[in-house]
């Protein structure tokens, strides 16, 4: 399990501030959809 903060998740997804749909993730499984 991994948790990511805003920073991380904005490295992970197009989105960006101020349409940031997620801003945390609390678990996170690599390679699982």
């Amino acid at each position: 399990m991994v948790a990511l903060n805003t920073t991380e998740v904005m490295a992970l997804i197009p989105n960006r501030y101020p349409i940031l749909y997620v801003d945390y993730v609390d678990e996170m499984v690599p390679d699982e959809a």
